[in-house]
Parts: structure tokens; sequence; C-alpha cells
């Protein structure tokens, strides 16, 4: 039997994952994991292989508004 000790989600890919006590999940996977990720303006994606730094920011969720209000660096 599998136990599980931690559960993390990470909202914007290539950011830190934010530490849940319970999730929902679907046959995707998940809520809220991996939903979001970083652009250039002209749509290319950003991620940590090309701004290895990405990966010391934990994102804000806000319940009504983007999907981060910042990213805390850590």
């Amino acid at each position: 039997m599998a136990t599980l000790s931690r559960l993390f989600i990470h909202p914007v890919k290539s950011m830190r994952g934010i530490g849940l006590t319970h999730a929902l999940a679907d046959i995707s996977g998940l809520a809220f994991d991996r939903i979001f990720m970083m652009t250039e303006s002209d749509g290319t994606f950003i991620t940590a292989r090309q701004f290895p730094q990405m990966v010391r920011f934990t994102p804000s969720p806000l319940h009504d508004g983007p999907p981060f209000n910042r990213a805390r660096r850590q």
C-alpha cells in the first residue's frame, strides 16, 4: 500500500511548487497543476531551461484574479 507524505502542485511551469493538505484530481491530474506558463510578448514559452532562476520563485494564487499576484523569491 502506498502512502503520500507530501503533496505539491506547480501552477506555473518551472516555478516552485505549493504544498497542499488536500487536492482535487480528475482524469487529467491534480487541479491547477502546471496550467500556467510564462511567455514572451510574442507567445514564446519561457522555461527554467533558458532561465534557471525561475525555480527560485513561488507563485501566490489569487481566488478572484490572475493566476498569481506576484512570485516570491526564495
